[in-house]
This record gives C-alpha cells, structure tokens and sequence, in this order.
C-alpha cells in the first residue's frame, strides 16, 4: 500500500526524492520546529507540520521548482477569532478559527483590496486590521490538501491527506537523515495520511 502512494508522489513533476518518516524522525522534527518557532523575533506557529506529523504515516518529499503552486498559502499572518463579530476573510485551522490579515501571493495573483508588499512574495490588509491593533497577529503556516493523493484517495484506500512545509531546522534534519541533496534551489514539504482500516 504504501509502495504504491510512494509510487505517485514519486511520479509528480518536480519531485526529485521522497522517504517515509521513522517514528523517531518525527519526533526530532516536532522538537525542532518547536526550537525554531521559540527563535524567531516574531510569533510563528507552524500547525501545519504538527497536523502533519499526527497522521499514521508521513512521507518526505524533496522538490524543485518545476513542482506545482500550493492551492493555499503556506505563510498567512492571523489574528485568532475570539468571538463572532468577524466573520470575512476567516480560515479554520485545526479547530480555532483565524482572520487573515497578510498571506503568502503567487505570481499570478491579483489582489483588489488595499494591500502593502512586505517582499515579492507577501502582502498585509491594513483595512482588515483597523480598530483591532490591539488584538495580536502571528505567522501561521497551516497544514494545506495534497491534490494528487486525494483524487485518488479511494483507490489507495486513504484518508486525512495533509500537506505542510517544515522550518529551515527541519529541512535541514530531513536533508541529512535521508541523504537529500542540501541544495539551496530544493525544499521539502511533509505530507501526512492515515491508510484505512479494512
């Protein structure tokens, strides 16, 4: 079974390396994505890779750019939903409901709200945070679906399919343990799916 979803994912444009996580690999990589968040100047909580890694079976995979775009971003800037008066612009994570005051563009995205470029590749909603500067915001990298294995779901006989990206740390551990190249033009992204019971 797990040969087989190795065998799809292997098969995808721009996947050059994959590797099925060992239990103790992703216990590392849960200490280090905690040792990288307590570091960072700024808040950042990546949820993604803890949602990852608590499905039955994580796969590895090292990637170049011919890789697809990820359907969602990778990179939001939240402010957590205390109560119900906002209701636009709102993501649910994990059971906590965000309001999304900056995220991660892709190239080919235009944006018709008022917006601010931080980098090429991210932009904040100053109108979304007016009258609620007192509430804090943080860098959320959420877990995001993986297309080609949920198209395929019931023939690989799996389910709770969830894609993340690791912190720089973890990138660098998986890279090492698993004999990845450590070339700077590559990155990895974590894919977690739980195989159903019969």
């Amino acid at each position: 079974m797990i040969d087989r979803i190795v065998s799809v994912v292997s098969g995808l444009k721009g996947v050059l390396d994959t590797a099925l996580l060992k239990d103790e690999d992703r216990k590392v990589i849960l200490g280090l994505e905690s040792d990288y968040e307590k570091a960072q100047s700024i808040k950042l909580v990546n949820s993604g890779v803890r949602s990852v890694l608590a499905r039955g079976n994580v796969l590895a995979v090292l990637k170049d750019s011919s890789f697809r775009t990820p359907l969602f971003p990778t990179v939001l800037l939240v402010e957590e939903v205390i109560d119900d008066t906002v209701s636009d612009h709102v993501c649910s994570l994990d059971g906590k409901n965000y309001r999304i005051v900056g995220e991660e563009l892709f190239d080919d995205e235009s944006i018709e709200e008022e917006h601010v470029h931080i980098s090429s590749g991210f932009v904040l909603y100053p109108g979304r945070r007016e009258g609620r500067s007192s509430i804090p915001s943080y860098f959320l990298m959420p877990s995001i679906g993986f297309q080609e294995l949920e198209e395929l779901k019931d023939a690989l006989l799996i389910d709770n399919i969830i894609s993340a990206s690791p912190s720089s740390l973890s990138d660098d551990y998986i890279r090492n343990t698993y004999r990845f190249p450590l070339d700077n033009q590559l990155a990895t992204i974590l894919i977690g799916f739980d195989i159903r019971s019969s």
